[in-house]
């Protein structure tokens, strides 16, 4: 009643019962599993590696860490790489941030960088954290994608982690298409948000990262296997053969190899107009092949 003093002591207790009584439940424990199976495998659950997972769940004090190793490590996870279309690899529509984040990540692209981290200049920390990360990824990106990060449509999320029976299908819509199948162009060409920011993925500094690792990116089916590492499947002949079309457009394969040992220093092979050292002559290739990569309906997919 109004009259009647909290206990407080008592009251916490009673919380922590109750969240005891949550947690003990079965039920909550597959939720869990269910969700985790979701986000990382396929829509369509199998049961029997659910409740392994869920089991693992209340063994381990619900640190999903465990579970997450469990099924990382597991050949019903590592049946996800396989070609054969019965599995479920490329079952899943990337989010729009993972679209970007992969993106960035693969085509070894800088985030607005810091000369020195512990004391940043007031431009670096404009640039970094509104130019970048308000400006772009938030109100850009994230609006014209459907995900504006940490402000989802409702308490319960975006739509594409809950809603049946789309799930991730919600991340499609006339307003979303053109940004997940444009963001190639834009990481590439034409997006824009500040003067010196590094948003934009450098096609030529790629190529120069893969030949310093060993890869031998004259040869155009050398160069073409790495980028296609980005998709979750190995593709078809036919899409193969397409993408590499529009990466050498009107050149043979001898002649990409002839720009590309220009490029590296060797005058021997360069054509009249271009010098060695020159991205120039490149660069062009090097962004449409990129482009096509992030354009693909394969890219699409987890």
């Amino acid at each position: 009643g109004a009259n009647n003093p909290v206990d407080e002591p008592n009251m916490d207790d009673e919380l922590d019962t109750f969240i005891e009584m949550v947690f003990d439940q079965p039920a909550t424990a597959l939720n869990y599993a269910n969700k985790i199976y979701r986000f990382f495998v396929a829509i369509e659950i199998d049961a029997g590696i659910a409740q392994e997972m869920a089991t693992e769940l209340v063994n381990n004090a619900y640190d999903y860490i465990a579970v997450l190793k469990l099924l990382f490590k597991s050949e019903h996870f590592y049946s996800i790489c396989s070609a054969d279309p019965d599995y479920f690899n490329g079952n899943l529509l990337k989010s729009p941030q993972e679209m970007l984040s992969e993106a960035l990540s693969f085509f070894k692209s800088d985030l607005p960088p810091f000369v020195d981290s512990a004391n940043p200049t007031i431009v670096e920390v404009y640039d970094h954290f509104f130019r970048f990360t308000t400006s772009f990824l938030f109100n850009r990106y994230g609006e014209d994608s459907g995900m504006k990060m940490f402000s989802p449509p409702s308490v319960a999320g975006f739509p594409a982690y809950y809603q049946e029976p789309t799930f991730d299908q919600n991340w499609y819509s006339g307003g979303t298409i053109p940004t997940r199948y444009g963001l190639g162009q834009k990481l590439v060409k034409d997006w824009n948000v500040g003067p010196n920011i590094k948003t934009r993925i450098d096609s030529v500094a790629y190529a120069d990262y893969l030949s310093s690792i060993g890869i031998d990116v004259s040869v155009a089916d050398d160069l073409l296997d790495e980028v296609l590492y980005l998709f979750p499947q190995e593709i078809s002949q036919d899409r193969r053969d397409l993408i590499k079309g529009i990466f050498l457009e009107n050149l043979s394969p001898i002649n990409w190899s002839r720009l590309w040992k220009c490029y590296e220093g060797d005058a021997s092979f360069c054509e009249v107009g271009f010098s060695p050292g020159n991205a120039s002559s490149v660069r062009p290739h090097l962004d449409a092949l990129i482009i096509a990569v992030l354009s693909a309906h394969e890219f699409q997919l987890k």
